[in-house]
């Protein structure tokens, strides 16, 4: 699933393949909207992403060559739209550490797997 959604984010090319994902959540993300209760900012959050909107430093950088397009938390890789959310370095020790969390809380092991953890998406 990670790889999947790596690639849908990173390859623009494949656009009926990517097509397809979106109406797909589009479809779970309604569904799961009318079953629970989402705040303003999650609601936000998740159409950012599902809608490539969230001003990445890459992004700032096409359009302001001033800027860095390096990620402001590591320094090192450019700060893409999947890097920002899920790869860079420091914020896999986040999601490592929220996922070691959940496990102790809900005691069942959770899979370290962006599209459940970034977008809400039922394994």
């Amino acid at each position: 699933m990670a790889r999947l959604y790596y690639h849908f984010y990173s390859n623009s090319s494949n656009m009926a393949c990517r097509n397809v994902i979106f109406f797909r959540y589009l479809q779970i993300r309604h569904f799961i909207s009318k079953s629970t209760t989402l705040t303003t900012n999650n609601t936000t959050s998740h159409f950012k992403i599902l809608h490539r909107t969230h001003i990445t430093p890459a992004l700032k950088n096409k359009m302001d060559t001033n800027a860095s397009p390096l990620c402001s938390k590591c320094n090192s890789e450019t700060g893409n739209l999947i890097h920002c959310f899920w790869s860079c370095v420091k914020l896999q020790r986040y999601w490592s550490g929220i996922v070691k969390e959940l496990c102790v809380i809900f005691g069942v092991p959770i899979e370290l797997n962006p599209m459940c953890l970034l977008l809400g998406l039922p394994d």
